[in-house]
């Protein structure tokens, strides 16, 4: 009887000894154990110019807002007008004279019934201005790159609020007016082209950390050959893929931007098929190799690819080093971003691409409503990500065990053709906190859009990315949501 017992004794000591050792984090995850800041840190591009003039402008009479908006209108015409012939400095003060003008127009066209066309029309220039500008400016300069980069997101969360209040589906291309017809779609398109998407937020931590998001986090290749138009692009839920162009076209989306490279770059100039080729390259190699999304945003990686990976890999040995990184990443993001796995804090991210002198945009296209939805999945994720504390960490840490049977189990299913639990190339430390965020997610996104819902009847606006992360926020800090 007592050799029995001895014999469960050390069958149990040799059990827990095996799951204490699976429950580990490997080291990669040096900072499962510390302590992160619990915060939504700092943008370096602020909506507050556009929410900073809302309460003056409520207090405006539907005329008067239509004479403010008019008279804005006329001012930003001027100033642009008068820039068309002059080669912009990078300091210039203009700069932030014409943010500011188009901060309050757009404040007041999200607020009022008048036509929003000439302000997009507006917006659409000084865009285009800054990218002609850019090429002139200094990007390896860290105080060019960053007011390059805060000028142009600015004039996204321009577009995004007007589109968001005014409920638009707002389509431009160049050398065509914006149109608001929910058929319209992106044409004029290219092989070589790049798509800048936000229809697959389901792992967009690594964008959302930059001091500078974008918000849109798929970017893929467009090859055309023949008749037959493809899209190239690695994303978490599928890996490296391909669609046809018109089926990517023709799914749901937020913000859509369509990207080229320069042809008066010396690049493109020596050879004019460089894109071609890098385009044709990345859909040979999804046709050939089953090739995992890198969870880890490590753009070294060859193994494996995230979005930007995919790029920097289609344009190797082209001497195109058009993939730079144009905003650090907060530190405050740091600890949160080690624990999914993110090493390579200093790397760039997908939209990053938009920012860069040698690309330039030939079409936008932004749905109101499918913003709103956007920014309300990220702003709960990113919220759930950040305030994961330490003694939470120690917690999770003990789940390990499960997740790493659960990832042997997952590698099964994916041979037999079915999907799998955890996704393929995605770590069981990262698939843990990862389906921690989701769980949690589930509890706060409904909070967060009563919240939302409640202060558009209040102010007769949508609160922006920022503010609905600040509310998700509060409410953790008045312990009303756990």
């Amino acid at each position: 009887m007592h050799s029995s017992w001895i014999k469960i004794g050390s069958r149990a000591s040799v059990l827990i000894i095996i799951y204490l050792l699976l429950s580990v984090p490997n080291t990669k995850y040096q900072y499962f154990n510390e302590e992160a800041p619990g915060a939504i840190p700092f943008s370096a591009s602020s909506d507050k110019l556009i929410t900073d003039y809302i309460s003056i402008v409520r207090s405006y009479s539907d005329v008067e807002k239509s004479s403010q908006y008019d008279s804005l209108i006329a001012q930003l015409s001027y100033k642009l007008n008068m820039l068309k012939s002059e080669t912009l400095d990078s300091k210039s003060l203009i700069i932030d004279a014409i943010s500011h003008d188009f901060g309050r127009a757009a404040a007041i066209v999200s607020l009022s019934s008048d036509d929003p066309e000439s302000l997009l029309e507006s917006l659409w220039f000084w865009r285009t201005y800054l990218k002609e500008q850019s090429i002139f400016w200094d990007i390896n300069n860290e105080d060019q790159k960053k007011r390059l980069a805060s000028s142009i997101s600015f004039i996204g969360q321009c577009e995004d609020f007007i589109a968001t209040n005014r409920g638009l589906h707002y389509t431009k291309l160049t050398e065509t007016s914006a149109s608001f017809d929910t058929s319209s779609t992106l044409e004029n398109i290219v092989s070589g082209d790049f798509l800048l998407s936000s229809h697959d937020i389901s792992y967009s931590y690594f964008e959302q950390a930059k001091s500078i998001p974008e918000l849109s986090t798929s970017i893929g290749l467009v090859v055309i050959n023949g008749d037959s138009s493809f899209y190239t692009s690695a994303t978490p839920t599928d890996g490296l893929h391909i669609t046809a162009t018109s089926t990517f076209i023709n799914k749901l989306f937020a913000k859509r931007v369509l990207l080229r490279l320069r042809d008066d770059i010396p690049e493109i100039i020596a050879n004019p098929g460089i894109p071609h080729i890098a385009a044709n390259f990345a859909y040979e190699l999804a046709i050939q190799r089953d090739i995992n999304y890198d969870f880890s945003s490590n753009q070294l990686k060859k193994t494996s690819l995230c979005e930007i990976g995919l790029l920097q890999f289609a344009y190797e040995g082209q001497d195109i080093e058009f993939i730079t990184s144009f905003s650090p990443t907060n530190d405050a993001f740091v600890y949160s971003l080690n624990r999914l796995g993110i090493r390579n804090n200093t790397g760039p991210a997908s939209s990053e691409i938009l920012f860069h002198p040698s690309i330039e945009v030939i079409g936008i296209q932004l749905s109101g409503e499918n913003i709103k939805s956007r920014n309300l999945e990220m702003a709960s994720a990113i919220i759930n990500l950040t305030t994961i504390d330490a003694k939470l960490m120690k917690s999770l840490r003990w789940k390990l065990p499960y997740y790493r049977l659960l990832k042997g189990y997952s590698h099964l299913i994916s041979l037999m053709g079915n999907t799998p639990p955890i996704a393929k190339g995605m770590a069981p430390e990262t698939a843990l906190i990862h389906n921690y965020i989701n769980d949690k997610n589930e509890e706060l996104l409904p909070i967060l859009m009563e919240m939302a819902s409640q202060f558009e009847l209040k102010n007769n606006y949508f609160p922006t990315y920022r503010m609905l992360c600040e509310m998700g926020m509060s409410k953790l800090e008045a312990r009303e949501y756990k």
